[in-house]
This record gives structure tokens, sequence and C-alpha cells, in this order.
């Protein structure tokens, strides 16, 4: 048997909940305030603790422990999210909803969403999940009208889980990142109003994404990490789309063609694809201003078709090992910063960016194959340039306008014997490193 106390104290009524009989004098359980370091995970803590004693309550008590309880750490979840407190009154915001806190299990905090989406005319906007929460079924998800954010991440969801956001009409936003279960999503076709879909981890393949064909309104994808993807044939049909995260994933030059017909695109990072060789089909992407192709296996030539993005302004191609000579991007009208680290690059792959009247800061850091950049000396916008770890001539450096900031950061010098590289810093003696033995 339970027995409930209620106990007024001023304006606040507290209600205290226990199991007549067992260890009376037991610490009562006191929803506990909450705190930057977990005001998200108070409210799944709480309803989880007694889900029984909130369905068997009355209408009364479950209205007064609503607003004890779960008010007030909302007020702080929405405030540890946005930056901004609420105002008494206006914790439920009129135009775009409520902010609901973290919640980790559907089942026991139903009842609490749905009063809080009557409490907006039956609309919710925003439903955030806990990391790694027990989810398991969405059925009731999609008698959630109005929903425009749903945030699942590292959720077990399968395949078939996510046929009830097919009646989600209103989803905008939707986050599965690392659902590792996740094959396939032909749920998705029906959510026209889709703009933003992050997948990142997860085990989505090219045939499991060509529902995606149907979500004209993409604005932001992120596929970063799925190992499993390949070709993207679906981007064929992205015509909206402007933001596209693809780093560490499987991608091949297949999916570069793809991606070449989503002339909106504006951001693409690649990082981390090393089974992606040419970059060439990528110059029709007239309006991509930011790009990270680093730690990828694009080899030399393969950058030409970049000469035609037009309105390109940041590119790092560091690490990409079979890259000499990137000539070609000199007659870039609008890039300023360009990151070679780790590249092989030698005196004449770099000569060609001395055309840049834009470029602001270039990075050749690692590049052992420079030993000079007296064809960069004329460049007129150059600020910074980054020559640690090269064997760069203090001559070819001595070229260069007083207004460019040089970091050199140990020194290379070379021996006479070809064998034998030096290095020196500003607080240590020279180093020698003798060749490998093979």
């Amino acid at each position: 048997m339970r027995r409930r106390q209620h106990q007024t104290d001023g304006n606040k009524t507290i209600v205290k909940m226990g199991v007549v009989g067992e260890n009376m004098h037991a610490k009562e359980h006191r929803p506990r305030g909450c705190s930057l370091d977990g005001p998200l995970y108070d409210i799944s803590g709480y309803l989880l603790s007694h889900p029984l004693a909130f369905l068997a309550a009355s209408p009364t008590t479950r209205q007064v422990v609503e607003r004890i309880v779960c008010e007030p750490l909302l007020r702080s979840a929405v405030t540890h999210r946005t930056g901004k407190s609420q105002l008494e009154g206006e914790l439920w915001l009129p135009h775009s909803g409520a902010w609901c806190g973290q919640l980790s299990n559907l089942k026991y905090t139903l009842w609490w969403i749905r009063r809080q989406a009557d409490a907006n005319d039956g609309k919710l906007a925003a439903l955030f999940f806990a990391y790694r929460s027990s989810i398991e079924d969405l059925t009731d998800v999609k008698d959630l009208r109005g929903l425009r954010c749903l945030f699942i991440p590292e959720a077990i969801l399968l395949n078939k889980t996510l046929s009830p956001l097919a009646s989600c009409a209103t989803l905008e936003h939707l986050w599965l990142r690392s659902c590792r279960s996740l094959t396939r999503v032909e749920a998705l076709s029906h959510l026209h109003s889709l703009k933003s879909l992050d997948l990142s981890r997860t085990g989505v393949t090219d045939d499991g994404l060509l529902a995606l064909n149907a979500c004209h309104l993409l604005e932001e994808v992120d596929l970063s990490g799925c190992a499993f993807i390949c070709a993207l044939p679906f981007m064929k049909s992205m015509g909206c789309l402007r933001v596209l995260k693809l780093r560490n994933s499987g991608i091949t030059d297949r999916a570069i063609s793809a991606i070449g017909a989503a002339t909106a695109l504006v951001h693409l990072d690649i990082a981390g694809c090393f089974l992606v060789t040419s970059l060439n089909p990528l110059g029709g992407l007239k309006r991509l201003e930011w790009m990270n192709t680093s730690w990828c296996g694009v080899r030399d030539g393969g950058v030409e078709g970049l000469s035609c993005c037009d309105n390109l302004e940041y590119l790092s191609m560091a690490r990409c090992w079979d890259i000499k000579n990137v000539n070609a991007l000199g007659v870039l009208s609008k890039l300023q910063i360009l990151d070679l680290c780790g590249t092989n690059v030698d005196d004449e792959g770099i000569a060609g960016l001395s055309h840049s009247a834009s470029l602001c800061s270039l990075n050749l850091s690692d590049c052992f194959c420079i030993c000079s950049v007296r064809a960069l000396a004329a460049m007129p916008s150059l600020k910074e340039m980054d020559v640690s770890y090269t064997a760069v001539t203090e001559e070819s450096l001595s070229l260069l306008p007083s207004w460019v900031r040089v970091v050199r950061n140990p020194v290379c010098v070379l021996s006479p014997n070809d064998s034998i590289t030096f290095f020196r810093s500003p607080t240590a003696p020279l180093l020698s490193i003798p060749p490998s033995v093979g």
C-alpha cells in the first residue's frame, strides 16, 4: 500500500511518496535540484523511479507533481540549452511549442509529454531524448501534432521502429546519430518537410538511403562514419542540399560524381575518405565555399576540376600524400585559406598559387619536398604562411613582404650529406636524424 503525504510550506506544495510497512526510517526520495552537469536527466530519473505511482495517482496529485518536479527541471533544461531563462508563465513557448527535456523512456513519460502537448493546443515542437536511451518503439510519437524537431541519439532503433515517423508530416529536423542498428530509412520518404537529417555512425547503405529522394527540401545531411555507403545515388535529386558531411565514411569516386549534381552545395566535408582519388567531378559546384578533403586518397591531377569552384573560400587537403601539384588552384578568385600540410607538393607544384589575389593563409608544414617559396613572394593578400618541418631556406623567406607572418618551428636544415637532415628550434640544439636502415 502506498501512502501519500502533502505538506504545505507557504505557497509551495510538496508531495512525498512512500511505501507503508517498508523500512519507514529509510530516506525518502526527493527530486534533486537541477545542476549543469545533468539537468536533462532529472526528469527521466524521477519518473522511472516511480512510474506506477504516477500512473495510479489521481489527476490532482499528478498535476501537483508535474508542477513541482517537471516544470522546474524543464525550465532548467530550456535555460541550459538556449542560454536564456524563461519567465514564469512563459515556459511553454507560444509560437514554437514546448522544448521537452531529455527523456529516456517513451512509455513511462508519454502521459507527461501529452499533457505538455495539450498545453500548446495539441502541438509539441521539439522532443529531445537522452543519449543511450532505451527507446525501442516510436509508435506514440505519431500522435504528437506539430512536431518539428526529434533528437534520438544512440538509441536501440531498428528499421521497423521508424515506421511511425511517417505520420510526422511537420518534422523538419531529425537526429538519429549512432543508432547503429539502422540500415534503411524508408519511413522518411513521407517527411516532405524534412530540412536536416543526422544519420552519422549508423549502418545505413546506399539502397537504404534511396528513400531520401522524396525529401526535396533537405538542406543538411550528416552521414559521417557510415562505413557501408559507397555511391550515394540519392544525391542526384538533392537540389536544395547546402551542407553535406561524410567524414570517415566509405564513399568512393562514384559518390563524388553524384555529389557533383548537388549544385546548391555550400559546405562539404569528406575528410578521412581514403577511397576518394579524384575531386574533378566537383567542378560544377559553383556555390561551394568550404571543403575539407584531408586524409583522402586524392591523386596528383585530381584537383584540377576545383579550379571551376569560383566561390571556394576554404580548402583543406592536409595529408593527401599523393598530391604534388596544386597550380590549378591559383585561379580561384575567392580562396582565402589553403591547407596543404603533409602533402608532397614541391616548389614547382605551388608556383601557380602566385596568381592568387585573395589567398591569406597558406599551410605548407610537413611538406618535405619544398625548398623555396620565392615564387609566392609577390602574392598581395598573403598574411600567414606555415613552413614548419620543411626545408625552406632563409633566403627565400627573406623575400616575403614584411607583413607576412611566417610560422617555422622547428626549422629544418638540409645537411650537405643527403642522408642526414638536421632539425633545430629556438630553444633546442641541432638534432640529426640518420636515414632509416632498410
